[in-house]
């Protein structure tokens, strides 16, 4: 079998739209699904509140593969442009069709890094 096709981005986290928490077993590193959450419930608004902080609206390095083979993806419809409105901030940006995608790692950018460096230098 051909091994799934995995990148990395430098990205902005802007909207919680849901959120499946996962677990590993620390004997066997089974993942066990454990609850799922909607964009209404109180786990959802505080990741939606936590991710429009000034100490997390920061780029971060995002590691992620394609949870199927890009060759059976057949894109439904072209991208459009949309807006989406984050607290007060607006955002416009280009949309692609869904992709399910599933993260592998997420880590603090370098350049993110060396502002908090300076900030804590002032």
């Amino acid at each position: 079998g051909q091994s799934p096709f995995q990148a990395t981005t430098s990205c902005h986290i802007v909207s919680v739209f849901s959120l499946q928490l996962f677990w590993v077993c620390a004997y066997c590193t089974s993942i066990c699904r454990q609850s799922s959450a909607r964009v209404d419930e109180p786990m959802t608004m505080f990741l939606w509140t936590l991710c429009t902080s000034p100490s997390v609206l920061r780029p971060i390095v995002l590691s992620f593969e394609l949870e199927r083979k890009p060759s059976k993806i057949v894109p439904l419809e072209p991208p459009r442009l949309q807006r989406f409105q984050c607290g007060e901030l607006p955002f416009l940006t280009h949309v692609n069709p869904r992709l399910r995608l599933s993260c592998l790692s997420i880590r603090e950018s370098e350049y993110s890094s060396s502002l908090g460096i300076l900030a804590s230098s002032c």
